[in-house]
């Protein structure tokens, strides 16, 4: 028995060993084909891109990739159930070869990387390596930061929207979010398509048309989880600059403003 137990305790050693090996040769391997492969302009060379190029942006944060890779309805986060055509949509704009259409990921590579290891290692590898070797020849670069929220310089953000009219889709709660910071104060105009707080996709064709009831010189500001991916692509190959912003009125929402 003694014997059988030893034999248990150090394979269990030799499998925790092994898991963590594989956790940070992964970390390794998947900031090497980032940094190789698809290099992120950092958060205020994103913003200053933005500005200076007029360019839609769908953003893929950690989430919005866990689910190309997953349809499970568990797969999803407590704000957006997944579904089929959800994993569809998501998997056709990330590998879109769109003019002025540019997708946003989450940065630095190894923090999403780590995150996947605990679910599938194995499929979290595989999409990294499609990440890294598809993206620099499918995708124009650069590659911009999907952190747009996490910026501090707040005068430089509100450069996007200065003197535009812009239409914010986005839930009741950040709508009144951004009526008391201001954030906007600097747009020519400021006009809402509000949506639920949760399961918004549901409602995506409703949605979609009434945006594209807007004249096409409006600024779109996306604020709507997982659906704002998939209607950034969906407005700019309509014609209109559309931008995810994921939840910067909401990270911003004590952030003095200068008005």
């Amino acid at each position: 028995m003694n014997i059988l137990f030893n034999i248990l305790y150090h394979l269990r050693k030799l499998v925790r060993g092994w898991r963590w090996l594989h956790r940070h040769l992964t970390e390794m391997l998947v900031s090497n084909l980032m940094q190789n492969y698809s290099p992120v302009l950092s958060i205020d060379e994103s913003i200053n891109y933005i500005i200076n190029h007029r360019v839609s942006v769908s953003r893929f944060g950690d989430g919005e990739l866990k689910l190309t890779r997953n349809i499970k309805k568990n797969a999803a986060d407590g704000y957006q159930d997944n579904s089929q055509l959800l994993h569809k949509r998501l998997n056709e704009i990330l590998y879109c070869n769109i003019n002025n259409l540019h997708i946003a990921i989450i940065h630095p590579p190894t923090r999403c990387g780590y995150r996947w290891q605990k679910d599938n290692p194995a499929n979290n590898y595989q999409l990294l390596i499609k990440l890294g070797n598809s993206i620099p020849f499918i995708c124009p670069p650069p590659r911009l930061n999907a952190d747009l929220s996490s910026s501090t310089n707040i005068n430089l953000l509100k450069k996007i929207w200065a003197n535009r009219e812009i239409v914010l889709v986005t839930n009741s709660d950040t709508k009144n979010q951004a009526d008391e910071i201001k954030i906007f104060d600097n747009a020519n105009s400021i006009e809402f398509i509000l949506v639920t707080k949760t399961q918004a996709f549901a409602n995506y064709t409703e949605i979609l048309h009434m945006a594209k009831h807007y004249p096409q010189d409006k600024l779109f500001l996306l604020a709507c989880g997982m659906t704002a991916t998939v209607l950034a692509y969906d407005l700019h190959i309509g014609g209109y600059q559309a931008i995810d912003i994921g939840a910067m009125i909401n990270r911003n929402y004590s952030a003095p403003h200068n008005k």
